[in-house]
């Protein structure tokens, strides 16, 4: 279920900065949204922010799934832990757009895609009780 929203998070990433760069010439100009390329851009960039607010919200109720209970809140703030300092170096990624303008939505992108692949690996946590002890944990994994 993580998986899906960060593949078309990812995707429209991509998407959106290959149609930003097709509508360069437009960017300075008084009206942007004349401009189909940039529109596409714009809409593109808006359905992959819902995507990527779908699994921010799925990746806590997961994490907390995931774990038993004897280290639930210890594992769900070193995932939030983990979210906050990839917030931090998001300006870092995103000052390379001064290096090339591609580089920031593609870097960004990739990563949603990758982290797609990752999810995919993760059990299914659906209708299973949630695992109270080390024991039930390696068995939610084997399943």
């Amino acid at each position: 279920m993580l998986s899906y929203p960060l593949f078309l998070a990812g995707a429209c990433c991509i998407f959106s900065t290959i149609f930003s760069e097709m509508g360069y010439c437009s960017r300075n100009s008084e009206n942007q949204f004349e401009n189909g390329y940039i529109m596409t851009a714009f809409i593109l960039s808006l359905v992959g922010k819902f995507a990527v607010s779908i699994s921010f919200a799925i990746i806590y109720l997961l994490s907390a799934e995931l774990y038993p209970t004897t280290i639930r809140a210890n594992a769900v703030g070193i995932g939030s832990f983990s979210a906050r300092i990839g917030a931090l170096l998001s300006p870092l990624i995103l000052f390379l757009y001064n290096i090339r303008t591609w580089l920031p939505g593609g870097i960004l992108g990739l990563l949603a895609i990758l982290t797609g692949f990752i999810g995919l690996g993760f059990p299914e946590t659906y209708g299973r009780p949630l695992p109270d002890s080390f024991a039930d944990a390696k068995k939610l994994y084997k399943n």
